[in-house]
């Protein structure tokens, strides 16, 4: 898949995250995609096969948990085969009224029909706002220049 195209439907699934819209999320994934999310303040990493468990994951804590949300893309890059793509999740819980930022780096691999079938997740809060450890990985994971 031509970069542009895939820098492209990251975008797309970033707002279907914000959006909060699992069905638009399903339509991003191969039925069998295998994701990894990994924290790099604690170093856990959790491994995951599916894409039920996969769009569940990533409307947490509950579709309906959240008053609001945005999500803000600060950088996506592609080499054709993957794509990495420099996000800030911030929204604020229903049950608590806190108000919750995370910083996470994806790197997703796409068919040439533009399902994602592997995802890797790597989540961080910064003190800074700047996931360094996640952009890091990514650089060296793809070889792409992750500096968004």
């Amino acid at each position: 898949m031509a970069p542009a195209r895939q820098v492209e439907r990251l975008h797309a699934l970033q707002a279907a995250i914000a959006a909060r819209d699992a069905p638009a999320l399903y339509t991003f994934f191969t039925p069998d995609v295998v994701w990894f999310e990994a924290d790099s303040s604690d170093g856990h990493v959790h491994t995951g096969r599916g894409r039920d468990d996969l769009v569940r994951t990533l409307l947490l804590p509950e579709p309906d948990g959240w008053v609001d949300g945005a999500v803000t893309v600060h950088g996506v890059v592609s080499n054709g085969v993957q794509a990495v793509a420099v996000v800030t999740w911030r929204g604020t819980l229903r049950e608590t009224g806190r108000t919750v930022t995370g910083h996470a780096t994806m790197i997703v691999r796409m068919e040439a029909g533009g399902l994602i079938d592997h995802l890797w997740l790597i989540e961080e809060l910064a003190p800074d706002g700047a996931p360094r450890a996640g952009r890091a990985l990514a650089a060296e994971a793809t070889g792409l220049p992750v500096d968004a």
